[in-house]
C-alpha cells in the first residue's frame, strides 16, 4: 500500500486509462477489443516491461490492430484503388445500386 494514496485523494483512476477495454461497459457487454487486451495483459503480467515488449509483441499488435484497425483500412484502401483502376480501364462496371443514382423503375 502506498504511503500517500494520491489517486483516491484526487479522485482519479490511472488504471482506467491503461485498461479501457476491461472497465465497466454499458449494458454489461464486453468491449470490442476486450479479449485482445486480456491476452496481452495476461502475457505481460509479472514479467516486467522490458521482457513484455519483446515476448508479448504479437499480443500487443493484435490488441493495437483491434483498437485502431490500420491494417484493415489499408486493405480496404487497396481494394478501392484496384476497383477504381478497373473501372477506368473498362474491365469492371459497378452494379446500378452501387452508382449512387436513384432507381428509375417503380
Amino acid at each position: 500500500m502506498p504511503f500517500v494514496d494520491l489517486q483516491s485523494r484526487l479522485g482519479i483512476n490511472v488504471d482506467r486509462w491503461l485498461l479501457l477495454q476491461s472497465g465497466e461497459q454499458p449494458n454489461k457487454q464486453a468491449a470490442r477489443c476486450h479479449a485482445f487486451e486480456k491476452e496481452w495483459v495476461e502475457c505481460a503480467h509479472g514479467i516486467g516491461q522490458t521482457r513484455a515488449k519483446k515476448e508479448c509483441l504479437v499480443e500487443f499488435e493484435d490488441f493495437y490492430e483491434c483498437l485502431h484497425r490500420q491494417k484493415t483500412h489499408q486493405r480496404l484502401y487497396a481494394i478501392r484503388q484496384q476497383r477504381e483502376k478497373l473501372i477506368k480501364e473498362g474491365k469492371y462496371t459497378p452494379p446500378t445500386h452501387h452508382t449512387g443514382e436513384t432507381d428509375q423503375s417503380p
